[in-house]
This record gives C-alpha cells, sequence and structure tokens, in this order.
C-alpha cells in the first residue's frame, strides 16, 4: 500500500516538475518573413580587407513583443538577398565574435561609440573562427532560407530593445568576398551604427548600412500551468502521506 502511493504521488509530481522547452524562431521585421526586401547589405558578410568590420544593429522592443522575458536566445540567422544565386566563394573569418544584449541607448540615440550602446547585461554569445563554404547561402528564391549562426553562450531576452554587435575579421585568403544579404532602411524600430577597416573599432557611423533581414533562434523554458502546480502538490502529498503512514507503522511493530 505505501509503495503504490508513492508510485502514485511521483507518477503525478514528476511529470508537473519536468519543464518542456519550446524551441522557436522570430524574423525582424515581421513583415518581411515572407517579403523580400528593396535593399541588400553586405554587412557583417563581406570585407574589402582582412582588417575586420564591425556591425551594431538595434531591434526594437515592439519588433520582439512575441519574445517572452526570459527566453533564452541561442542563435542569429541572415538570409541571401533573392536577385543572387548562392555565395559562390568561401569566407574564412579568424574571428566572428557577437556581442548579445540590451541597448542601453534609445534606437534614434544610438552613439557612434559601440561600447556606449551596451547595456550592463550584454554577453559575448560566440567568439573564434568561423568558416562559411561557398553555396551555403541559397538565393535565386522568392525569399530566400536563413543561414543560422548558433550561440555557444545564449543570452536570456530582458526585455527593452535589443543590440547585438558582430565584430569580425576577414582571412587573407578570402578578402573580397561577401554575401548580398537581404536588408530594410532604418525605421523608429530599427537602427545601427558601423564601420569598416577594422574590427576593434571604437566609433563607427550611424546608419552606415541597411539593416539585415534577422532572424533569431530561441529556446524557451515552459512555464507550468496552474493545473500542473496543483498535480504537483497533490503528488508531493501523496508521497509525504505514505512516509508518514509508513512511520506510525514502523512505530507500532516497534
Amino acid at each position: 500500500m505505501f509503495r503504490l502511493m508513492i508510485f502514485a504521488g511521483l507518477a503525478l509530481a514528476i511529470p508537473s516538475i519536468a519543464s518542456p522547452v519550446e524551441a522557436g524562431t522570430v524574423i525582424v521585421p515581421g513583415e518581411n518573413a515572407a517579403l523580400e526586401s528593396e535593399h541588400n547589405a553586405n554587412s557583417p558578410f563581406g570585407n574589402t580587407s582582412s582588417s575586420g568590420f564591425v556591425t551594431q544593429i538595434a531591434y526594437g522592443a515592439s519588433q520582439l513583443s512575441s519574445v517572452a522575458i526570459g527566453t533564452m536566445i541561442t542563435g542569429i540567422g541572415f538570409r541571401m538577398y533573392s536577385e543572387y544565386e548562392s555565395n559562390d566563394q568561401d569566407l574564412n573569418y579568424t574571428s566572428f565574435d557577437i556581442q548579445v544584449g540590451t541597448s542601453s541607448n534609445t534606437i534614434a540615440g544610438l552613439s557612434r561609440t559601440f561600447d556606449n550602446n551596451l547595456g550592463g547585461d550584454t554577453i559575448t554569445a560566440r567568439s573564434g573562427a568561423l568558416s562559411i563554404a561557398a553555396g551555403t547561402f541559397i538565393g535565386d528564391q522568392t525569399y530566400n532560407p536563413f543561414y543560422t549562426i548558433s550561440f555557444t553562450t545564449p543570452y536570456a531576452y530582458q526585455g527593452g530593445d535589443l543590440l547585438i554587435t558582430i565584430r569580425d575579421t576577414l582571412a587573407d585568403d578570402t578578402v573580397g568576398a561577401f554575401v548580398p544579404l537581404d536588408a530594410v532602411s532604418h525605421s523608429a524600430t530599427l537602427g545601427s551604427v558601423g564601420t569598416t577597416g577594422s574590427a576593434t573599432a571604437i566609433k563607427g557611423f550611424a546608419n552606415f548600412f541597411y539593416i539585415p533581414v534577422t532572424q533569431l533562434t530561441f529556446a524557451s523554458t515552459a512555464v507550468p500551468e496552474p493545473a500542473s502546480w496543483l498535480l504537483m502538490i497533490v503528488g508531493f502529498g501523496l508521497i509525504g502521506s505514505a512516509l508518514r503512514r509508513r512511520s506510525v507503522h514502523a512505530a507500532r511493530i516497534g
């Protein structure tokens, strides 16, 4: 009887404790999810020299309204502009570093100094070399699939405007290679600061480039619903009751 009550309690409690992970994506701007834009941008996948590029993009909170606070952002993706078939050259980066965090400035008030825009929760989501083989980016479609770069350290979205900073240095053997990305104009909910010539640049220029249509990949831990909490409480209650009965029974026998 005691074992049966414990097993019943565990059967109710364990499924309630387990937190299912729901993966998903958000495309920014949302209106371009299934619509090609009118512009293309070479940033961040393209350099005219091996000295580097800095791409800093601010995404307005309204663009991320479907992303719950605490959601773990696990990657970022971009897609090729539809008029191109694919990247016909390998792209080898000696470094491709990505920082993610809350923007410390409004989109309209982004500073030319990159670090001044970084919020206190900014993390380095990935760093190190990156190689992209020829043909990785697929083009010549109505709207092309995204190429995603996974983060080694996910970022927990804190709400507000999101700021992503990419510093990359192209290897000498692929200097001049680039990927024209599907991109949009700046707006009240999308802003940027950027520069070319150095991946360690301190300052850039506001609205230096069109903003690539971006896909954020995320995984969120589902919060148990009230019914799940109730099952968990009942389950632990059964386990506790069984243990108490066992103790009383043992005491009587003793």
